[in-house]
């Protein structure tokens, strides 16, 4: 199918961003030669930074690197929160998983590792026994302690030790079969919430990755603000340490070429008409293109009243109501963020853009709503135009919010 909506793409799967890729392919490849570059990938959800980065990572498998991609949110492992505990074990098992694969061995190590408290220790101890086999004393450290601590709760000094024994089993590995690494972090503003004790986990981070020499990072998050906060304030322990590239919705000539040539593929018909609603519609976010491809394909012709039909019933729950509610949901469990969502939804409602706007319509005090723009801008929702104007990132949640009555 050429059209494929609520998963990353395969590499194969990717259109255009070539340029990108293959610069990120080339410099991340430098870490053979020695030479590391870190790079950060901000950009709002649903513009296709995950697909980018596992094509990338792809490329860089060719080359004989070791490549790995951890989602921080923890959604693909099954948790709604990941927390350092959590880390530790999941990171740390597709770390060995990746290791055993290069080496042969078939073991489903982060599957296991995902199983109850009870199941994952019966697991340890018997990895701990083919790993003692390999001789890799890093190895059975890691299984060792991360079982122990399955076993009974580890004090914050232990916690902390082992989260930086984490960290670093990329590079010890790297050093123990002369090899190199490349691992991506997705949603890595995660970490700016997630302390051991009062220290922060990014100081942490930090402070072990610049020591490795074998092994480079490329991270990635949708909360556009926080993500610019962690990697451009100087203040930041992550300030100025990565290159930022900046990823964005498809402009109107690559949304064009996207849908005309999927729509071929398909051996479907479109009028130009309909290709400049969807794109419009949509503001050419890659994912929201899919998702009316998806929908379109049904029929042999598609025309804008076409077009026009799915639109209609676009924030239906069986269509993308249940992904913006999500959103919504997000915002509304947090007590703290309940006025600002209200912010979003008037900007939203009667599309203003300027704190006094707001405020008049809200009954509110203006310094308040720049508070909450402020915040709404750090959680990735808004964009600051200029001086005095904002505007929602992702204009079909922004429908979407408008549509809420």
């Amino acid at each position: 199918m050429s059209f494929i909506f609520g998963r990353a793409l395969e590499p194969s799967q990717l259109f255009d961003r070539k340029e990108i890729t293959e610069r990120l392919v080339v410099r991340c490849a430098d870490i053979k030669k020695g030479i590391r570059r870190d790079y950060a990938l901000i950009g709002p959800r649903r513009v296709g930074k995950t697909s980018i980065i596992k094509k990338v990572l792809y490329q860089l498998e060719k080359k004989d690197i070791n490549t790995l991609l951890f989602d921080c949110q923890g959604l693909e492992y099954g948790f709604e929160e990941l927390d350092i505990k959590l880390f530790i074990k999941l990171y740390g098992a597709n770390v060995l998983e990746k290791f055993f694969e290069k080496k042969g061995i078939k073991e489903k190590i982060v599957e296991n590792m995902k199983e109850l408290p009870s199941n994952t220790v019966t697991f340890l101890a018997e990895l701990l026994g083919k790993v003692k086999e390999l001789k890799i004393d890093i190895l059975n450290e890691w299984i060792s302690i991360t079982l122990e601590f399955e076993k009974k709760p580890p004090s914050q000094q232990e916690l902390l030790d082992h989260f930086e024994r984490t960290i670093n089993l990329t590079e010890q590995l790297a050093k123990k079969d002369n090899s190199h690494w490349v691992i991506a972090f997705d949603e890595f503003q995660i970490f700016a919430g997630l302390k051991i004790g009062t220290k922060s986990t990014l100081s942490i981070l930090r402070k072990n990755f610049e020591k490795h020499k074998r092994v480079s990072y490329i991270i990635s998050g949708s909360n556009v603000g926080l993500m610019q906060e962690l990697i451009l304030n100087i203040k930041s322990p992550f300030g100025a340490n990565f290159f930022v590239e900046w990823i964005g919705p498809f402009d109107y000539e690559t949304a064009k070429q996207f849908l005309i040539k999927n729509f071929r593929d398909e051996k479907i018909k479109i009028e130009q008409k309909a290709v400049d609603e969807i794109i419009d519609f949509t503001g050419g976010y890659p994912a929201y293109l899919n998702w009316f491809g998806e929908k379109c394909i049904q029929k042999k012709f598609v025309d804008l009243q076409v077009v026009k039909e799915v639109e209609n019933d676009i924030f239906q729950p069986y269509n993308l109501g249940y992904l913006f509610e999500r959103e919504v949901s997000r915002l509304k469990r947090v007590k703290k963020l309940s006025k600002t969502y209200r912010v979003l939804l008037t900007m939203a409602r009667y599309d203003l853009h300027s704190p006094s706007e707001i405020a008049k319509v809200m009954e509110a005090d203006p310094s308040d709503v720049i508070n909450y723009l402020n915040r709404l801008k750090l959680y990735g929702y808004v964009v600051k135009i200029k001086e005095g104007r904002y505007e929602i990132l992702d204009k079909l949640f922004a429908k979407y919010l408008a549509s809420q009555i």
